[in-house]
């Protein structure tokens, strides 16, 4: 028993390791994981990848869009505004699924009616941080990374422009 549980460890540990090298890029001192997106030029680019339109304005709060990106499976469309000090996110995927990726607690967290959509919107001090919602079969996200977020009246005509 005692050599199985050593085998079974052992094992674990080798591809523990296996998994762990090779892929990442390098500065020498660390490994890092490969970036799971695919970078788009275009809003059709990603159209065409993931296989769904996706509307969102040119610039949020004042910050330029920097990034459009699809996922590795092809099934979500992230755009990023700012930069990674102060960015903007806002996601769209098929489902009904929180697909922010913002694990973040929340000390507020309520759902307003922006039209015809239940938007669920988190944040704290009366700032909304992040916003999900889903409809007509996609789910979508708008993360807001700085130290500021939205007031929700803000984030809320946000939310109306994104299809």
């Amino acid at each position: 028993m005692k050599e199985m549980i050593a085998f079974a460890l052992s094992a674990v540990m080798t591809l523990s390791l296996a998994a762990c090298g090779g892929n990442g890029k390098t500065d020498g001192t660390s490994a890092q994981i490969p970036d799971p997106f695919t970078e788009c030029e275009t809003m059709e680019d990603a159209a065409k990848l993931v296989g769904f339109d996706f509307e969102v304005p040119d610039a949020v709060d004042g910050k330029e869009r920097t990034a459009i990106r699809v996922d590795a499976e092809g099934k979500l469309v992230e755009v990023v505004y700012g930069n990674e000090d102060e960015k903007t996110v806002i996601r769209k995927a098929e489902g009904s699924e929180d697909i922010s990726g913002d694990y973040n607690q929340y000390v507020e967290s309520n759902t307003i009616t922006v039209g015809e959509l239940q938007v669920t919107m988190k944040g704290e001090s009366g700032q909304v941080q992040l916003a999900i919602w889903a409809n007509s079969g996609y789910t979508y996200s708008i993360g807001i990374y700085d130290e500021n977020g939205l007031s929700s009246d803000v984030m809320a005509e946000l939310v109306a422009t994104v299809r």
